[in-house]
Parts: structure tokens; sequence; C-alpha cells
């Protein structure tokens, strides 16, 4: 039978920024990194993804266990196993109500959130090097430092996209340009009510709701 499944990837802004240890090169590197499993996910699914942006990715498919196997390789593939993310899925057969189907997973999603513990990455003792960005352990000499695998990936993607690009190398280049000059502010932009938003559009179908 068809199902509507939904892949989230958990602790994602925690991924992006490691906390107390700003840099702007593992945060843009993050930031591709996440851009490019999107779009892997979207490659391999075709047709199947309706939408797969932000660490989310909504499809329907025949075969769950198929679905969710590839999925978390992909993930694991770019980011080194630097993060997990969460699955969920409900029958949704031809001309099943798509909203019906879309605020089942979300109950689910938000159950395995609620139920789930996310993996500790182990930390550095005796017998391990400690990275020197997010703190997990092991890690091993990449370019002059001492990165555990997922930041070695996010410096990897970082230097990528720096390449034959006019792009500030950290903050403090983005902060000798600023008015006053080396003043730095960070601004988080968040939107509230989000899933009210989707919910009245997934009550359009699911066209609409690949479309928004």
């Amino acid at each position: 039978m068809r199902q509507l499944v939904l892949i989230d990837i958990a602790q994602i802004q925690k991924y992006i920024i490691t906390p107390g240890r700003l840099q702007l090169k593992y945060v843009r590197g993050a930031s591709q990194i996440l851009k490019d499993v999107a779009e892997e996910w979207e490659k391999t699914f075709g047709k199947s993804v309706i939408v797969s942006s932000g660490g989310n990715c909504w499809a329907v498919c025949r075969d769950r266990n198929e679905f969710e196997l590839n999925a978390r390789k992909i993930l694991s593939e770019h980011t080194g196993n630097g993060v997990t993310a969460n699955f969920a899925s409900v029958d949704y057969s031809e001309g099943s109500d798509f909203k019906e189907a879309y605020d089942a997973i979300r109950n689910q999603m938000a159950k395995e959130k609620n139920g789930g513990k996310p993996s500790a990455r182990p930390q550095g003792g005796s017998f391990w090097a400690q990275c020197e960005v997010c703190g997990a352990a092991p890690a091993a000499t990449v370019k002059d430092k001492t990165l555990c695998r997922t930041c070695a990936r996010k410096l990897d993607q970082s230097d990528r996209k720096l390449l034959n690009e006019d792009r500030p190398e950290d903050f403090a280049d983005i902060g000798k340009n600023s008015k006053p000059g080396n003043y730095l502010a960070f601004v988080r932009l968040d939107f509230d009510k989000m899933g009210p938003y989707f919910g009245r559009i997934a009550e359009k179908g699911e066209l609409a709701f690949k479309q928004a």
C-alpha cells in the first residue's frame, strides 16, 4: 500500500551552530551539507518526493523500510554520522484525504520526537583525541586541526564553497567591513505558527502542499 512518509533531521540547529564555539566556516559547511542532503533525497526518490527542504522530506512510497534505509544512508554519507533523523509514515492510498494523512503523520512525528532520546556523541578521554570544534571523539588531524569526522566534513564543504568565490573566511572578516568598524550582531529569524500555516495548505491537497 502507498504510504505518506516524513523524515525529519533531529536537532538541526545544534548541528549547524555548535554551542559556545561559533565559527563561520563550520556554519557554512553544515548549511551546505544539509542543502546537499535535501537535493540528493529529491534526486534519489524522484517523483515520490513532495517536499525536500529545511531538514524535512515528505514523500509517497510503497516500501517504507526501503525508503527509510536509503534516506538514512544518504544523511549518514553526507554528515559523517553527525546527525540522526526521526521517521514517521501513515497509509495513504490513491484518492485519500491528504490533510487527514498530514495530521496523522504530524501527530506520529510528535510522539516519535517526544519518546526518542537523541544519541549522545562520545566525548574525548584518555585514549581518544577530542575535536577542537565540537568536543566529540574520536578526532584526527585534518588540515592542521584536530577534528571529528562530522566537523571535518563541514570544513571540507565550507572550503569547497569558498573556492573561487569572494566570501568571508570568518566572522572577523565580516566585522572589518561593518560600520562602525568591528561591530557584528547576530539575528535569528524564526517564523511563528508555521505548523498551522502548512496545515491550512494541506487542506487544499497534495499538489498545493508541494507548491507551497
